[in-house]
C-alpha cells in the first residue's frame, strides 16, 4: 500500500472509530511505528486529525452556533427521531424539565400530541409555546433574564426557581460532548449554570443530542457525563465513542429509525 493510500485509510478509520492507536496501525499496515507517526503528523498538518499520546483522534470543532432560530430547521428528521425515543421515557404523571434545546422543542410537540398527563417545567419559549393550549399537561415556565438568541430564560433568578423543584426526569441539550474529558458543553456560561441547576434536582437525566456533537465543542463545560442517566442519539456512534460513554455509566439509546 502506498503512503497516500495508507493515510486515506487512516482517516477513514478515525471517521468510523473516532480514534486510532499507533501500535494497532503499525500491525495492520505492516510498517514501523515511526512510519505511522509520520503519517499522523502529516495528516494533522492537513487538519484531518489531532494527535494524542499513542495515537490520534478526530478533529473537534466549535461551531459557536448560538442562535436557536438558526438551528430550528437543521436536521429536523434527526431531532424528531431523538424526541420520539425520549417520549418513551416519560411516565404518565411525571414532573419533567425541558431545557433550551431544539430537540426539546420537538419533544414538547410530541408530548402534547400524545395526550400523556405530565407536569412540564421549562425555561424555553419554544417549548412553552407548543404546550400553551389546554390539555393533559401542566406547564410551568420559569422566568429570569431573557436571552433572545437562546429563546429562553437563564441566569441566577432562573436557577433559583429551578432548584426548588424535584424532577423525575430532565431532558438536556448540549453544544458538544467531549468523551475524552467526560464533559457536556454549551456556549454561554449562564445557560450552563441553569442546566447544572436542573441536573442537581433531577432523579434521572438524559442528553438529547445529534451524533455529530460527539466531535463538537462548546465554550463552557456544564456537567460531567457521569451525572446523566443516558444519552439519546440520532445515529450509531463510533465504537470507541460508545465505549467511552458507557464507561461513564450512560445508557446509550438510539432512535427507532437508527435501530431499524
Amino acid at each position: 500500500m502506498l503512503g497516500a493510500e495508507r493515510q486515506q485509510d487512516i482517516v477513514s478509520r478515525i471517521e468510523t472509530d473516532g480514534a486510532v492507536e499507533v501500535a494497532a496501525l503499525s500491525e495492520a499496515y505492516g510498517v514501523t511505528p515511526d512510519c505511522i507517526r509520520k503519517d499522523l503528523r502529516a495528516l494533522e498538518k492537513q487538519g484531518l486529525l489531532k494527535r494524542t499520546y499513542g495515537g490520534a483522534v478526530r478533529v473537534r470543532v466549535n461551531r459557536r452556533d448560538v442562535d436557536v432560530a438558526a438551528r430550528r430547521n437543521r436536521n429536523v428528521a434527526g431531532k424528531a427521531a431523538i424526541a420520539a425515543r425520549a417520549l418513551e421515557l416519560i411516565q404518565p404523571g411525571a414532573t419533567i424539565f425541558l431545557d433550551i434545546s431544539t430537540s426539546n422543542a420537538e419533544l414538547a410537540r410530541l408530548l402534547d400530541q400524545s395526550g400523556r398527563p405530565a407536569t412540564v417545567v421549562t425555561n424555553m419559549l419554544d417549548v412553552a409555546t407548543v404546550l400553551g393550549s389546554p390539555g393533559a399537561l401542566h406547564v410551568i415556565v420559569v422566568g429570569g433574564a431573557f436571552n433572545s438568541s437562546h429563546d429562553g430564560f437563564v441566569g441566577s433568578l432562573t436557577d433559583e426557581q429551578i432548584r426548588r423543584f424535584r424532577f423525575d426526569a430532565a431532558f438536556m441539550g448540549a453544544a458538544g460532548l467531549d468523551t475524552g474529558r467526560g464533559t457536556a458543553l454549551t456556549y454561554l456560561p449562564e445557560d450552563g449554570l441553569t442546566k447544572a441547576a436542573a441536573l442537581s434536582v433531577s432523579r434521572t437525566a438524559y442528553l438529547l443530542t445529534e451524533t455529530r456533537k460527539l466531535t463538537e465543542d462548546g465554550d463552557y463545560s456544564y456537567a460531567s457525563l457521569d451525572e446523566f442517566t443516558g444519552i439519546i442519539l440520532d445515529g450509531q456512534p463510533p465504537a470507541a465513542e460508545k465505549a467511552r460513554l458507557e464507561e461513564f455509566g450512560l445508557t446509550v439509546l438510539l432512535s427507532d429509525d437508527t435501530k431499524k
